[in-house]
């Protein structure tokens, strides 16, 4: 048996783009300051945390970054 991975080949995106999933279509609702990609996700106290990660120079990132939605603008507190 032949496995074929649907990445192979292909470059890694970091994207920027914050995503919010509004009556079942998401919707793009900010940007980060950099794009990320491997960090950990998880709700918190109202907003969301993201944890580490990777920028696309493949550095790793240690912070964390809160984001949280007011009004129709997202706060970002490192």
């Amino acid at each position: 048996m032949t496995l074929t991975w649907s990445h192979k080949g292909l470059d890694k995106a970091y994207s920027k783009e914050i995503y919010q999933l509004i009556k079942n279509d998401w919707k793009k609702v900010g940007s980060l300051p950099e794009g990320l990609a491997y960090g950990v996700s998880l709700p918190w106290q109202g907003g969301m945390l993201i944890l580490g990660g990777e920028k696309k120079d493949g550095k790793a990132v240690s912070d964390v970054i809160y984001l949280k939605k007011n009004d129709k603008q997202i706060k970002i507190v490192k």
